[in-house]
C-alpha cells in the first residue's frame, strides 16, 4: 500500500511536468511563433506597397496589414493567460511596444507612398520601418526563447522525476 500511494505522488509530480509542457509551452511558443510570422507578412507587404503600381494592389496590400493585424491582436489576446511569470510578462510587454512601434513606423511609411514621396518613403522605410521591425522580431524571440527555455526545464524535471521514480520503486520492490 505504501507503495502504492508513493508512486502515485511521483506520478503527480511528472504529471505536473508534462501539463506545463502541453497546456502552456506549446501553445506559447506557437502562438508567439504564429505573431513572427505575421509580422514578417506585414513587413514584406509594406515593401510591396513601395512598389506597387496600382491603387488596387495597395488595397489589397492593405487589407492583407489588417488582417495580420487583427490575427495578432487576437494572438497577443490568447497569450495573456498563458504568462507564466513575471519574465514572461515582461518580455511579453517588450513584444507588444515594440510591435506598436513597428505598427507606427509602417503605417507612416504606408502614408508616405500614398503621398507619392518616394524618397521620403525610401528613407523613412530604411532608417526608420526596418529598424522597428527588427526590433519587434528581437523581443517576440526573446519572449519564445524564454517560453523554450521553462518548456525545456519542465521536461528536464519530468524526466529526472521518472527515472527517480522509477529506481526508487524498482528498489521498494526487492526489498
Amino acid at each position: 500500500a505504501v507503495l502504492g500511494v508513493f508512486a502515485l505522488w511521483r506520478l503527480a509530480g511528472i504529471h505536473q511536468n508534462l501539463v506545463e509542457l502541453a497546456d502552456n509551452t506549446l501553445p506559447s511558443v506557437l502562438t508567439l511563433d504564429e505573431c513572427a510570422a505575421r509580422s514578417r507578412d506585414s513587413m514584406f507587404a509594406a515593401q510591396q506597397y513601395l512598389l506597387a503600381d496600382s491603387d488596387d494592389r495597395r488595397t489589397e496590400l492593405d487589407q492583407r496589414i489588417a488582417s495580420n493585424k487583427a490575427r495578432i491582436d487576437e494572438l497577443f489576446q490568447r497569450y495573456e493567460p498563458l504568462i507564466s511569470d513575471n519574465e514572461d510578462r515582461r518580455l511579453n510587454g517588450e513584444a507588444k511596444q515594440t510591435r506598436a512601434d513597428f505598427a507606427v513606423a509602417r503605417n507612416r511609411l504606408l502614408e508616405l507612398v500614398r503621398q507619392n514621396k518616394t524618397e521620403e518613403s525610401r528613407k523613412w522605410l530604411t532608417e526608420t520601418v526596418i529598424p522597428a521591425y527588427e526590433a519587434s522580431i528581437r523581443a517576440l524571440q526573446a519572449n519564445v526563447d524564454y517560453n523554450n527555455k521553462l518548456g525545456m526545464a519542465a521536461g528536464a524535471a519530468g524526466k529526472e522525476e521518472a527515472a527517480s521514480s522509477t529506481r526508487l520503486i524498482r528498489f521498494a520492490l526487492v526489498f
